[in-house]
């Protein structure tokens, strides 16, 4: 399967934030803001580092993205039997997912929305690129391209409706769940007809 990709810029600061994306290093972005912040800048400059700063945990040696994390805890924990866990528990564990991915802040901006855009594009990509998870038996046998794409097409569903449901937040997965979705058909090679197809399983 092949991600469609865009033709990347060398200067991140040059007609700024235009290319800020361009980069996936969050130490780079991190300098880029730095340097704009440093100098006149705009109220949008701010609203980037804060989105910045939410996303990212550059703490650590190595940075860590909080959205992909909270994404992966919200399918873990969307898996918890009530049998073992209560459901106020995982309700709460949930939330407090949502809560770092920013699902959770009222309507989004069209800046929160462009980070969600890159956190999808970077984890679409990510599965895509992980032999674990494009394959069976431990990697040995590789997954034809629709089954990886209907694959990943039911995780942003489930996760977007049913894991949403449970945390008792359907209404506020919504704008997350559009950006998901529009995200998964540009990036990946005939990724609309995927998500149709996908669709079509459902009915």
């Amino acid at each position: 399967m092949l991600l469609n990709t865009k033709e990347k810029q060398t200067g991140l600061l040059e007609d700024w934030p235009s290319h800020y994306y361009e980069t996936e290093d969050p130490a780079k972005r991190e300098e880029c803001l730095k340097t704009i912040l440093s100098q006149e800048h705009t109220e949008g400059d701010e609203r980037l580092y804060e989105l910045f700063q939410k996303r990212f945990d550059m703490s650590q040696e190595y940075p860590i993205d909080r959205f992909i994390r909270a994404w992966l805890f919200l399918q873990m924990y969307g898996r918890e039997k009530p049998l073992f866990t209560s459901r106020k528990k995982i309700r709460k564990m949930l939330t407090e997912q949502a809560d770092e991915l920013c699902v959770t802040e009222g309507t989004p901006d069209a800046m929160l929305e462009d980070e969600w855009r890159d956190f999808a594009r970077k984890y679409i990509g990510t599965c895509i690129s992980s032999r674990n998870y494009r394959s069976f038996a431990l990697g040995l046998i590789p997954m034809k391209d629709k089954t990886l794409a209907m694959k990943i097409a039911k995780e942003i569903d489930t996760t977007t409706t049913v894991i949403a449901e449970k945390a008792g937040l359907t209404a506020a997965f919504k704008p997350l769940r559009a950006v998901m979705i529009r995200t998964y058909i540009d990036s990946i090679q005939g990724g609309d007809d995927y998500w149709n197809a996908y669709t079509q399983t459902l009915k």
